[in-house]
């Protein structure tokens, strides 16, 4: 690669590095990404084409289907029981595509560190992208199978909390108080609509900020409540700021980029599952959002 930069290529992208255990044995010569060893290796890939001006990205895959568990020693892993290569695949629980989302996100930090200027994502050949975008390979029932929006889902929760991992915001998030608490309903739809608040305070938070996190039950309800140190909202603004495309003058300001639907989403799936999504909020000095959902 580094003889590439050399001959003057502006854009070297080198592929593939895999991202979870279920996927590393596909091909025996892969970066395993997801591992915190490979960021001094990836540093002996990226600085020789850094000393030659040349930007380096990273293909991050996760191959589903089109694995050999005989390498592995897993299971081969897919959004349904439809063989696509070698084996019947194993259909993944909502946890256990939370778990690879995870693992898209921990590689692309490691790949940040590592020196890589960028990600490219693979979802072609049938990988585990692909297989969730296919409605032959895709044989869900719940919030990532039917529609396409749906089956885009998975997709697009790797590239947003890839990126938002990769990009280096020097926001520290937290968990801190966490109870016990069960509640009845979509767990992949509940855990974008946490998703989003997560990620809305981290892009509203400044360097240096933090985020926080508790769960605690109270008066029959789970309460979700996201704490940050941003920049906080206009008390005017609350009641606009669940709105669909809303974007307020201070989010605007910082140039985030993004549609402004991420809250009006969560609040849509809060309120499908007979919860409520409220803001305390400070101008100059962060907003708390708390989720409340009865419990089971």
């Amino acid at each position: 690669l580094a003889e590439r930069a050399r001959g003057g290529a502006g854009l070297i992208i080198a592929g593939q590095a895999q991202v979870h255990p279920t996927t590393a044995y596909q091909m025996r010569n892969n970066a395993l990404a997801w591992d915190p060893a490979a960021v001094p290796q990836f540093e002996r890939v990226t600085a020789p084409m850094h000393e030659h001006g040349t930007l380096a990205f990273l293909q991050l895959a996760h191959n589903g289907g089109v694995n050999d568990g005989t390498w592995s020693k897993l299971p081969v892993w897919a959004p349904s029981h439809v063989a696509n290569y070698n084996e019947p695949p194993h259909a993944l629980e909502p946890d256990e595509i939370g778990e690879v989302v995870e693992h898209f996100a921990r590689s692309a930090g490691h790949a940040a560190a590592g020196g890589f200027d960028g990600i490219e994502v693979h979802g072609a050949h049938g990988y585990l992208i692909h297989e969730f975008l296919s409605p032959k390979s895709n044989r869900r029932t719940d919030g990532y199978g039917g529609s396409l929006t749906n089956r885009m889902r998975f997709c697009v929760e790797v590239l947003e909390v890839g990126a938002r991992l990769a990009e280096g915001r020097d926001v520290a998030v937290r968990v801190d108080t966490i109870g016990p608490a069960s509640v009845i309903g979509d767990a992949a739809a509940l855990r974008r609509a946490a998703l989003n608040l997560v990620e809305n305070a981290v892009k509203y938070t400044p360097a240096g900020g933090k985020v926080e996190l508790s769960l605690s039950c109270g008066d029959g309800h789970a309460m979700l409540t996201v704490r940050d140190t941003g920049a906080g909202i206009d008390p005017s603004d609350t009641g606009r700021i669940f709105e669909p495309f809303v974007r307020l003058d201070t989010a605007r300001a910082r140039d985030t980029g993004g549609a402004g639907l991420g809250l009006a989403i969560a609040r849509s799936i809060v309120v499908s599952h007979w919860g409520a999504l409220s803001v305390e909020s400070t101008l100059g000095a962060g907003s708390r959002f708390t989720i409340r959902l009865p419990l089971a």
